[in-house]
């Protein structure tokens, strides 16, 4: 019988790419269901900041000017996390991929650029284990 000739590879789990990706899909998904009342509670928020100024300028006899702060008008937006955070998704699914796919379309770059495997025993050793006790050493 031949040998075989598949790759056994570690759990997908053990690549930290994968939990970025995990997590920031996770967070995505979070941010997209509690936009509504993240947008309230930041426009509530910059209102109260407001009420204050307002307040401020009429105990120092000044007049008021503008309106008030509505949750489609705040001047901190939610739509940058999402953007911050499909960036990290596509960035990290983008590693994950390249660590964990591209070696069986792309063999050559792949080798040369992760380097020969660790476990396996046919591989060439540039050093010998009694070399790096000898560089231990003082």
């Amino acid at each position: 019988m031949a040998a075989s000739t598949t790759e056994t590879r570690p759990p997908i789990t053990d690549s930290p790419w994968f939990w970025v990706y995990l997590f920031a899909t996770a967070a995505l998904a979070l941010l997209m269901v509690s936009k509504p009342k993240l947008q309230y509670r930041q426009a509530w928020l910059e209102r109260q900041h407001q009420a204050r100024e307002f307040s401020h300028r009429l105990a120092e006899g000044q007049a008021i000017e503008g309106e008030l702060i509505q949750p489609e008008t705040t001047h901190i937006r939610i739509e940058y996390f999402f953007y911050l955070l499909a960036g990290v998704l596509i960035f990290a699914w983008g590693r994950l991929w390249y660590s964990r796919f591209a070696g069986a379309w792309f063999p050559q770059d792949h080798q040369r650029s992760v380097g020969p495997d660790p476990l396996d025993a046919s591989a060439e050793r540039t050093t010998s284990p009694g070399d790096r006790q000898r560089r231990k050493r003082p």
